[in-house]
């Protein structure tokens, strides 16, 4: 999934942005016109904290994520010039052949051309019954392998696929802040 984080002067302006924050922006220029310094200013403080904090917050959140991404860097075999060779997810093509083996996930939509698995979609359907699959079956990105191998062909890959439509889908949603 491409990397969708903004630039961090656009993060730390967004915390003023939202309804509550933009009320106290409002109320300490009322402040300010009434004369009235000393509540201006202590309005003024909390909301630089409240915004310094939420940045923080945030930014440790990303820094954490990032980890996790690195970690879950997903590579997996491919047959490329009659070789299986390990291959980065980013790098799949449709029509590449991959092998799916016990354990592991799917790492693109598939349809299944050999072998015999079960398959847990739970993540993609939240039906918890694992699905017995064999050749001729198409699965999707995010399942997870919990029995048996099998050889497939990609059908899509990263955002072209089921759940990367799903995630751009939550991604472009646009959503109201309560603060």
């Amino acid at each position: 999934m491409p990397d969708m984080s903004a630039h961090p002067l656009r993060n730390a302006f967004a915390k003023f942005c939202a309804p509550v924050p933009c009320l106290l922006v409002v109320s300490v220029l009322l402040e300010i016109a009434l004369h009235k310094y000393y509540v201006a200013s202590v309005i003024a403080a909390l909301l630089l904290f409240d915004a310094a904090l939420a940045y923080f917050q945030e930014s440790r959140a990303q820094t954490t994520l990032a980890a996790i991404k690195s970690r879950l860097a997903l590579n997996t075999l491919v047959k490329r010039d009659g070789e299986w060779k390990t291959v980065p997810v980013a790098e799949f093509v449709v029509g590449d052949p991959v092998k799916l083996s016990l354990g592991g996930g799917v790492p693109a939509d598939v349809h299944l051309s050999g072998g015999s698995v079960e398959l847990d979609q739970s993540m993609l359907t939240g039906e918890s019954p694992p699905i017995d699959a064999g050749a001729g079956t198409d699965t999707f990105a995010g399942t997870l392998l919990s029995r048996g191998e099998a050889t497939a062909i990609i059908t899509a890959a990263g955002t072209r696929t089921k759940f990367g439509r799903t995630t751009e889908l939550s991604r472009s949603a646009h959503v109201v802040s309560t603060q």
